[in-house]
């Protein structure tokens, strides 16, 4: 038994016609494609903030602009990148790539060790000889290790990167097959 696919003139100008047209309307397709890709990220962004619960005078919030996503407010770098002896525990991938300079984890002039039984870090949650610093959030004193590394922005990218080709080759096809 033999199969075999006959190639003709109609099937290779068919294929002329679709590549002019999409060669034509590359920048339509690239922005259906862009705006696809955004919303997964946007997605994967709001779902990762949404179980953030870092005290913050300025939330965390989500930036939806033309051809880019991200986070800002007061505290999206420290949100994002994580902080103290909780972030080194749970550290950011791309920590040493980060948009400008970040100390090392635990380093700063306000960070302390609690040395006591008895200390008010104690009495706050903050286990002797451990590492820990301080910081006011609506008129309250808040005692903190830090916080683990939210990774909102490395998500989504990654996300993004592993679901371009599929979401590309959709598109692609469905460009094609309508012209």
């Amino acid at each position: 038994m033999k199969f075999r696919i006959e190639f003709k003139k109609t099937t290779i100008s068919d294929l002329k016609k679709k590549y002019s047209y999409i060669s034509k309307n590359v920048e339509k397709l690239e922005e259906v494609i862009i705006n696809d890709l955004k919303e997964i990220g946007l997605k994967e962004i709001s779902d990762s903030l949404s179980g953030s619960n870092f005290e913050a005078s300025e939330p965390t919030t989500i930036i939806n602009e033309d051809r880019s996503i991200g986070i800002k407010g007061t505290q999206a770098l420290y949100d994002e990148y994580g902080t103290g002896t909780v972030g080194g525990l749970n550290p950011h991938p791309e920590k040493g790539s980060a948009p400008i300079p970040l100390n090392a984890y635990n380093s700063g002039k306000t960070i302390r060790t609690n040395t006591s039984k008895t200390s008010t870090a104690s009495k706050n949650g903050i286990p002797v000889n451990t590492l820990y610093w301080t910081y006011k959030f609506e008129g309250k004193k808040i005692y903190t290790q830090g916080r683990p590394a939210g990774m909102h922005i490395y998500k989504a990218k990654t996300k993004i990167k592993n679901d371009m080709d599929k979401i590309m080759k959709k598109r692609v096809g469905e460009y094609i097959s309508k012209h």
